[in-house]
Protein backbone atom coordinates (compact mmCIF):
# COMPACT_ATOMS: atom_id res chain seq x y z
CA UNK A 1 0.00 0.00 0.00
CA UNK A 2 1.42 3.45 -1.19
CA UNK A 3 -1.14 6.13 -0.05
CA UNK A 4 -2.62 6.67 3.43
CA UNK A 5 -6.63 4.84 3.59
CA UNK A 6 -9.86 7.11 3.43
CA UNK A 7 -9.58 7.83 7.32
CA UNK A 8 -6.44 9.71 6.78
CA UNK A 9 -7.86 11.67 3.79
CA UNK A 10 -10.94 12.39 6.03
CA UNK A 11 -8.61 14.07 8.55
CA UNK A 12 -6.79 15.72 6.49
CA UNK A 13 -9.33 17.55 5.09
CA UNK A 14 -11.07 18.63 8.06
CA UNK A 15 -7.57 19.67 9.38
CA UNK A 16 -7.30 21.83 6.23
CA UNK A 17 -11.07 23.13 6.26
CA UNK A 18 -10.26 24.33 9.96
CA UNK A 19 -6.94 25.94 8.62
CA UNK A 20 -8.62 27.80 6.45
CA UNK A 21 -11.08 29.88 8.57
CA UNK A 22 -7.79 31.30 10.12
CA UNK A 23 -6.90 34.67 9.60
CA UNK A 24 -3.97 35.21 7.27
CA UNK A 25 -0.93 35.18 9.09
CA UNK A 26 1.62 34.88 6.07
CA UNK A 27 5.01 34.92 7.77
CA UNK A 28 4.20 31.38 9.04
CA UNK A 29 2.29 30.00 6.75
CA UNK A 30 3.45 27.32 4.56
CA UNK A 31 2.83 23.54 3.73
CA UNK A 32 5.49 20.93 3.94
CA UNK A 33 5.03 17.18 2.07
CA UNK A 34 7.33 14.46 2.20
CA UNK A 35 7.00 10.81 0.80
CA UNK A 36 9.72 8.25 1.01
CA UNK A 37 9.35 4.99 -0.83
CA UNK A 38 10.55 1.68 -0.25
CA UNK A 39 8.48 -1.16 -0.96
CA UNK A 40 6.86 -2.67 2.80
CA UNK A 41 8.55 0.12 4.58
CA UNK A 42 6.90 3.46 3.05
CA UNK A 43 6.51 6.60 4.85
CA UNK A 44 4.63 10.12 4.19
CA UNK A 45 3.77 12.91 6.39
CA UNK A 46 1.94 16.33 5.42
CA UNK A 47 1.91 19.49 7.60
CA UNK A 48 -0.18 22.39 7.07
CA UNK A 49 0.36 25.56 9.41
CA UNK A 50 -1.23 28.85 9.27
CA UNK A 51 -0.11 31.42 11.93
CA UNK A 52 1.14 29.77 15.21
CA UNK A 53 -1.33 26.71 14.62
CA UNK A 54 -0.85 23.67 12.85
CA UNK A 55 -1.73 20.27 11.65
CA UNK A 56 0.39 16.85 10.57
CA UNK A 57 -0.32 14.07 9.35
CA UNK A 58 1.90 11.37 9.03
CA UNK A 59 1.65 7.63 7.25
CA UNK A 60 4.14 4.88 7.34
CA UNK A 61 4.06 1.22 6.94
CA UNK A 62 6.06 -1.73 7.88
CA UNK A 63 6.47 -5.43 6.77
CA UNK A 64 3.60 -6.78 9.37
CA UNK A 65 1.25 -3.57 9.67
CA UNK A 66 1.20 0.54 8.87
CA UNK A 67 0.20 3.25 11.52
CA UNK A 68 -1.25 6.70 11.23
CA UNK A 69 -0.53 9.87 12.88
CA UNK A 70 -2.25 13.23 13.71
CA UNK A 71 -0.68 15.87 15.70
CA UNK A 72 -2.38 19.28 16.19
CA UNK A 73 0.09 21.95 17.30
CA UNK A 74 0.56 25.76 18.97
CA UNK A 75 4.14 27.57 17.93
CA UNK A 76 5.56 30.06 19.88
CA UNK A 77 9.30 31.21 19.77
CA UNK A 78 12.05 30.26 22.22
CA UNK A 79 14.80 32.80 21.98
CA UNK A 80 16.27 31.36 25.02
CA UNK A 81 17.49 28.21 22.83
CA UNK A 82 18.98 30.80 20.31
CA UNK A 83 17.30 32.89 17.43
CA UNK A 84 15.25 31.13 14.68
CA UNK A 85 13.82 28.67 17.77
CA UNK A 86 10.21 27.32 17.73
CA UNK A 87 8.31 25.07 19.94
CA UNK A 88 5.27 23.28 18.98
CA UNK A 89 3.10 21.57 21.30
CA UNK A 90 -0.04 20.07 21.22
CA UNK A 91 -2.27 16.79 21.37
CA UNK A 92 -1.53 13.63 19.19
CA UNK A 93 -3.12 10.65 18.54
CA UNK A 94 -1.77 7.49 16.80
CA UNK A 95 -3.77 4.41 15.02
CA UNK A 96 -2.07 1.37 14.35
CA UNK A 97 -3.68 -1.32 12.20
CA UNK A 98 -6.74 -3.09 13.20
CA UNK A 99 -5.71 -2.13 16.99
CA UNK A 100 -7.35 1.05 18.94
CA UNK A 101 -6.44 4.36 18.44
CA UNK A 102 -4.28 6.30 21.31
CA UNK A 103 -4.10 9.68 22.36
CA UNK A 104 -1.24 11.50 23.98
CA UNK A 105 0.88 14.68 23.85
CA UNK A 106 3.68 15.32 21.20
CA UNK A 107 6.40 18.31 21.53
CA UNK A 108 8.71 19.55 18.53
CA UNK A 109 11.53 21.62 19.07
CA UNK A 110 13.07 23.15 15.88
CA UNK A 111 15.88 25.39 14.99
CA UNK A 112 17.33 26.78 11.24
CA UNK A 113 20.22 29.17 10.90
CA UNK A 114 21.56 30.04 8.13
CA UNK A 115 25.73 30.36 8.36
CA UNK A 116 29.28 31.07 6.17
CA UNK A 117 28.20 27.12 6.64
CA UNK A 118 25.46 26.76 4.57
CA UNK A 119 22.21 26.22 6.35
CA UNK A 120 21.47 24.42 9.42
CA UNK A 121 17.91 22.84 10.67
CA UNK A 122 17.75 21.19 13.69
CA UNK A 123 14.71 18.81 15.49
CA UNK A 124 13.59 16.92 18.15
CA UNK A 125 10.65 15.81 18.15
CA UNK A 126 9.18 13.57 21.35
CA UNK A 127 5.40 11.96 22.15
CA UNK A 128 4.14 9.99 24.74
CA UNK A 129 2.62 7.29 23.22
CA UNK A 130 5.01 4.85 22.97
CA UNK A 131 7.06 6.94 23.84
CA UNK A 132 8.42 7.87 20.16
CA UNK A 133 11.38 10.19 19.61
CA UNK A 134 13.09 11.73 16.32
CA UNK A 135 16.06 14.02 16.38
CA UNK A 136 17.20 14.91 12.96
CA UNK A 137 20.08 17.15 11.87
CA UNK A 138 20.34 18.40 8.09
CA UNK A 139 23.13 20.67 6.36
CA UNK A 140 22.61 22.60 3.45
CA UNK A 141 26.11 22.81 1.95
CA UNK A 142 26.88 26.65 0.76
CA UNK A 143 26.08 27.88 -2.36
CA UNK A 144 24.31 24.86 -3.45
CA UNK A 145 21.16 22.79 -4.13
CA UNK A 146 22.86 19.67 -1.93
CA UNK A 147 22.23 18.70 1.27
CA UNK A 148 22.82 16.23 4.38
CA UNK A 149 20.87 14.62 6.57
CA UNK A 150 21.18 12.69 9.15
CA UNK A 151 18.46 11.23 11.56
CA UNK A 152 18.25 8.96 14.53
CA UNK A 153 14.29 7.53 15.99
CA UNK A 154 12.58 4.90 17.82
CA UNK A 155 10.40 3.82 20.59
CA UNK A 156 9.98 2.26 24.37
CA UNK A 157 9.82 -1.42 21.60
CA UNK A 158 11.97 -2.99 19.75
CA UNK A 159 11.69 -0.27 16.97
CA UNK A 160 15.01 2.39 16.24
CA UNK A 161 16.14 3.29 12.68
CA UNK A 162 19.46 5.63 11.95
CA UNK A 163 19.16 7.38 8.30
CA UNK A 164 21.45 9.35 6.12
CA UNK A 165 19.77 11.59 3.56
CA UNK A 166 20.70 13.25 0.58
CA UNK A 167 18.80 15.89 -0.79
CA UNK A 168 18.69 17.89 -3.94
CA UNK A 169 16.74 21.01 -4.61
CA UNK A 170 14.95 22.08 -7.74
CA UNK A 171 16.06 24.81 -8.58
CA UNK A 172 14.03 27.76 -8.27
CA UNK A 173 11.31 25.69 -7.07
CA UNK A 174 9.94 23.87 -3.76
CA UNK A 175 10.58 20.31 -4.31
CA UNK A 176 13.54 18.76 -3.32
CA UNK A 177 14.26 15.16 -4.47
CA UNK A 178 15.52 12.54 -1.56
CA UNK A 179 17.39 9.36 -1.62
CA UNK A 180 18.53 7.72 2.06
CA UNK A 181 19.55 4.70 3.60
CA UNK A 182 17.81 3.07 6.72
CA UNK A 183 20.94 1.47 8.66
CA UNK A 184 18.52 -0.94 11.02
CA UNK A 185 16.14 -1.78 8.32
CA UNK A 186 18.98 -1.99 5.71
CA UNK A 187 17.04 -0.58 3.19
CA UNK A 188 17.43 2.13 0.74
CA UNK A 189 14.92 4.46 -0.49
CA UNK A 190 13.53 7.23 -3.06
CA UNK A 191 11.28 9.98 -2.16
CA UNK A 192 10.56 14.03 -2.55
CA UNK A 193 9.54 16.80 -0.51
CA UNK A 194 7.79 19.91 -1.15
CA UNK A 195 8.14 23.21 1.43
CA UNK A 196 6.38 26.17 1.02
CA UNK A 197 7.34 27.95 3.80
Amino acid sequence: MLFPDHRCLGALGLAMLALAGLPPEAEADGIYYQLDYVPSATSTVLTVQRGSLGVSLGWSEWDTGEATTLFASYSLPVPALGPGTTLKLGPAFRHEGGGPSQAGVRAVIENYRQTDQGSLFLLSDVTSIKREYLFLAEWGLPESPVSLAVSFQGDDGDFSEQTLTLGYQIPDSSLRLRLGHRFDADKTFVGFSINTF
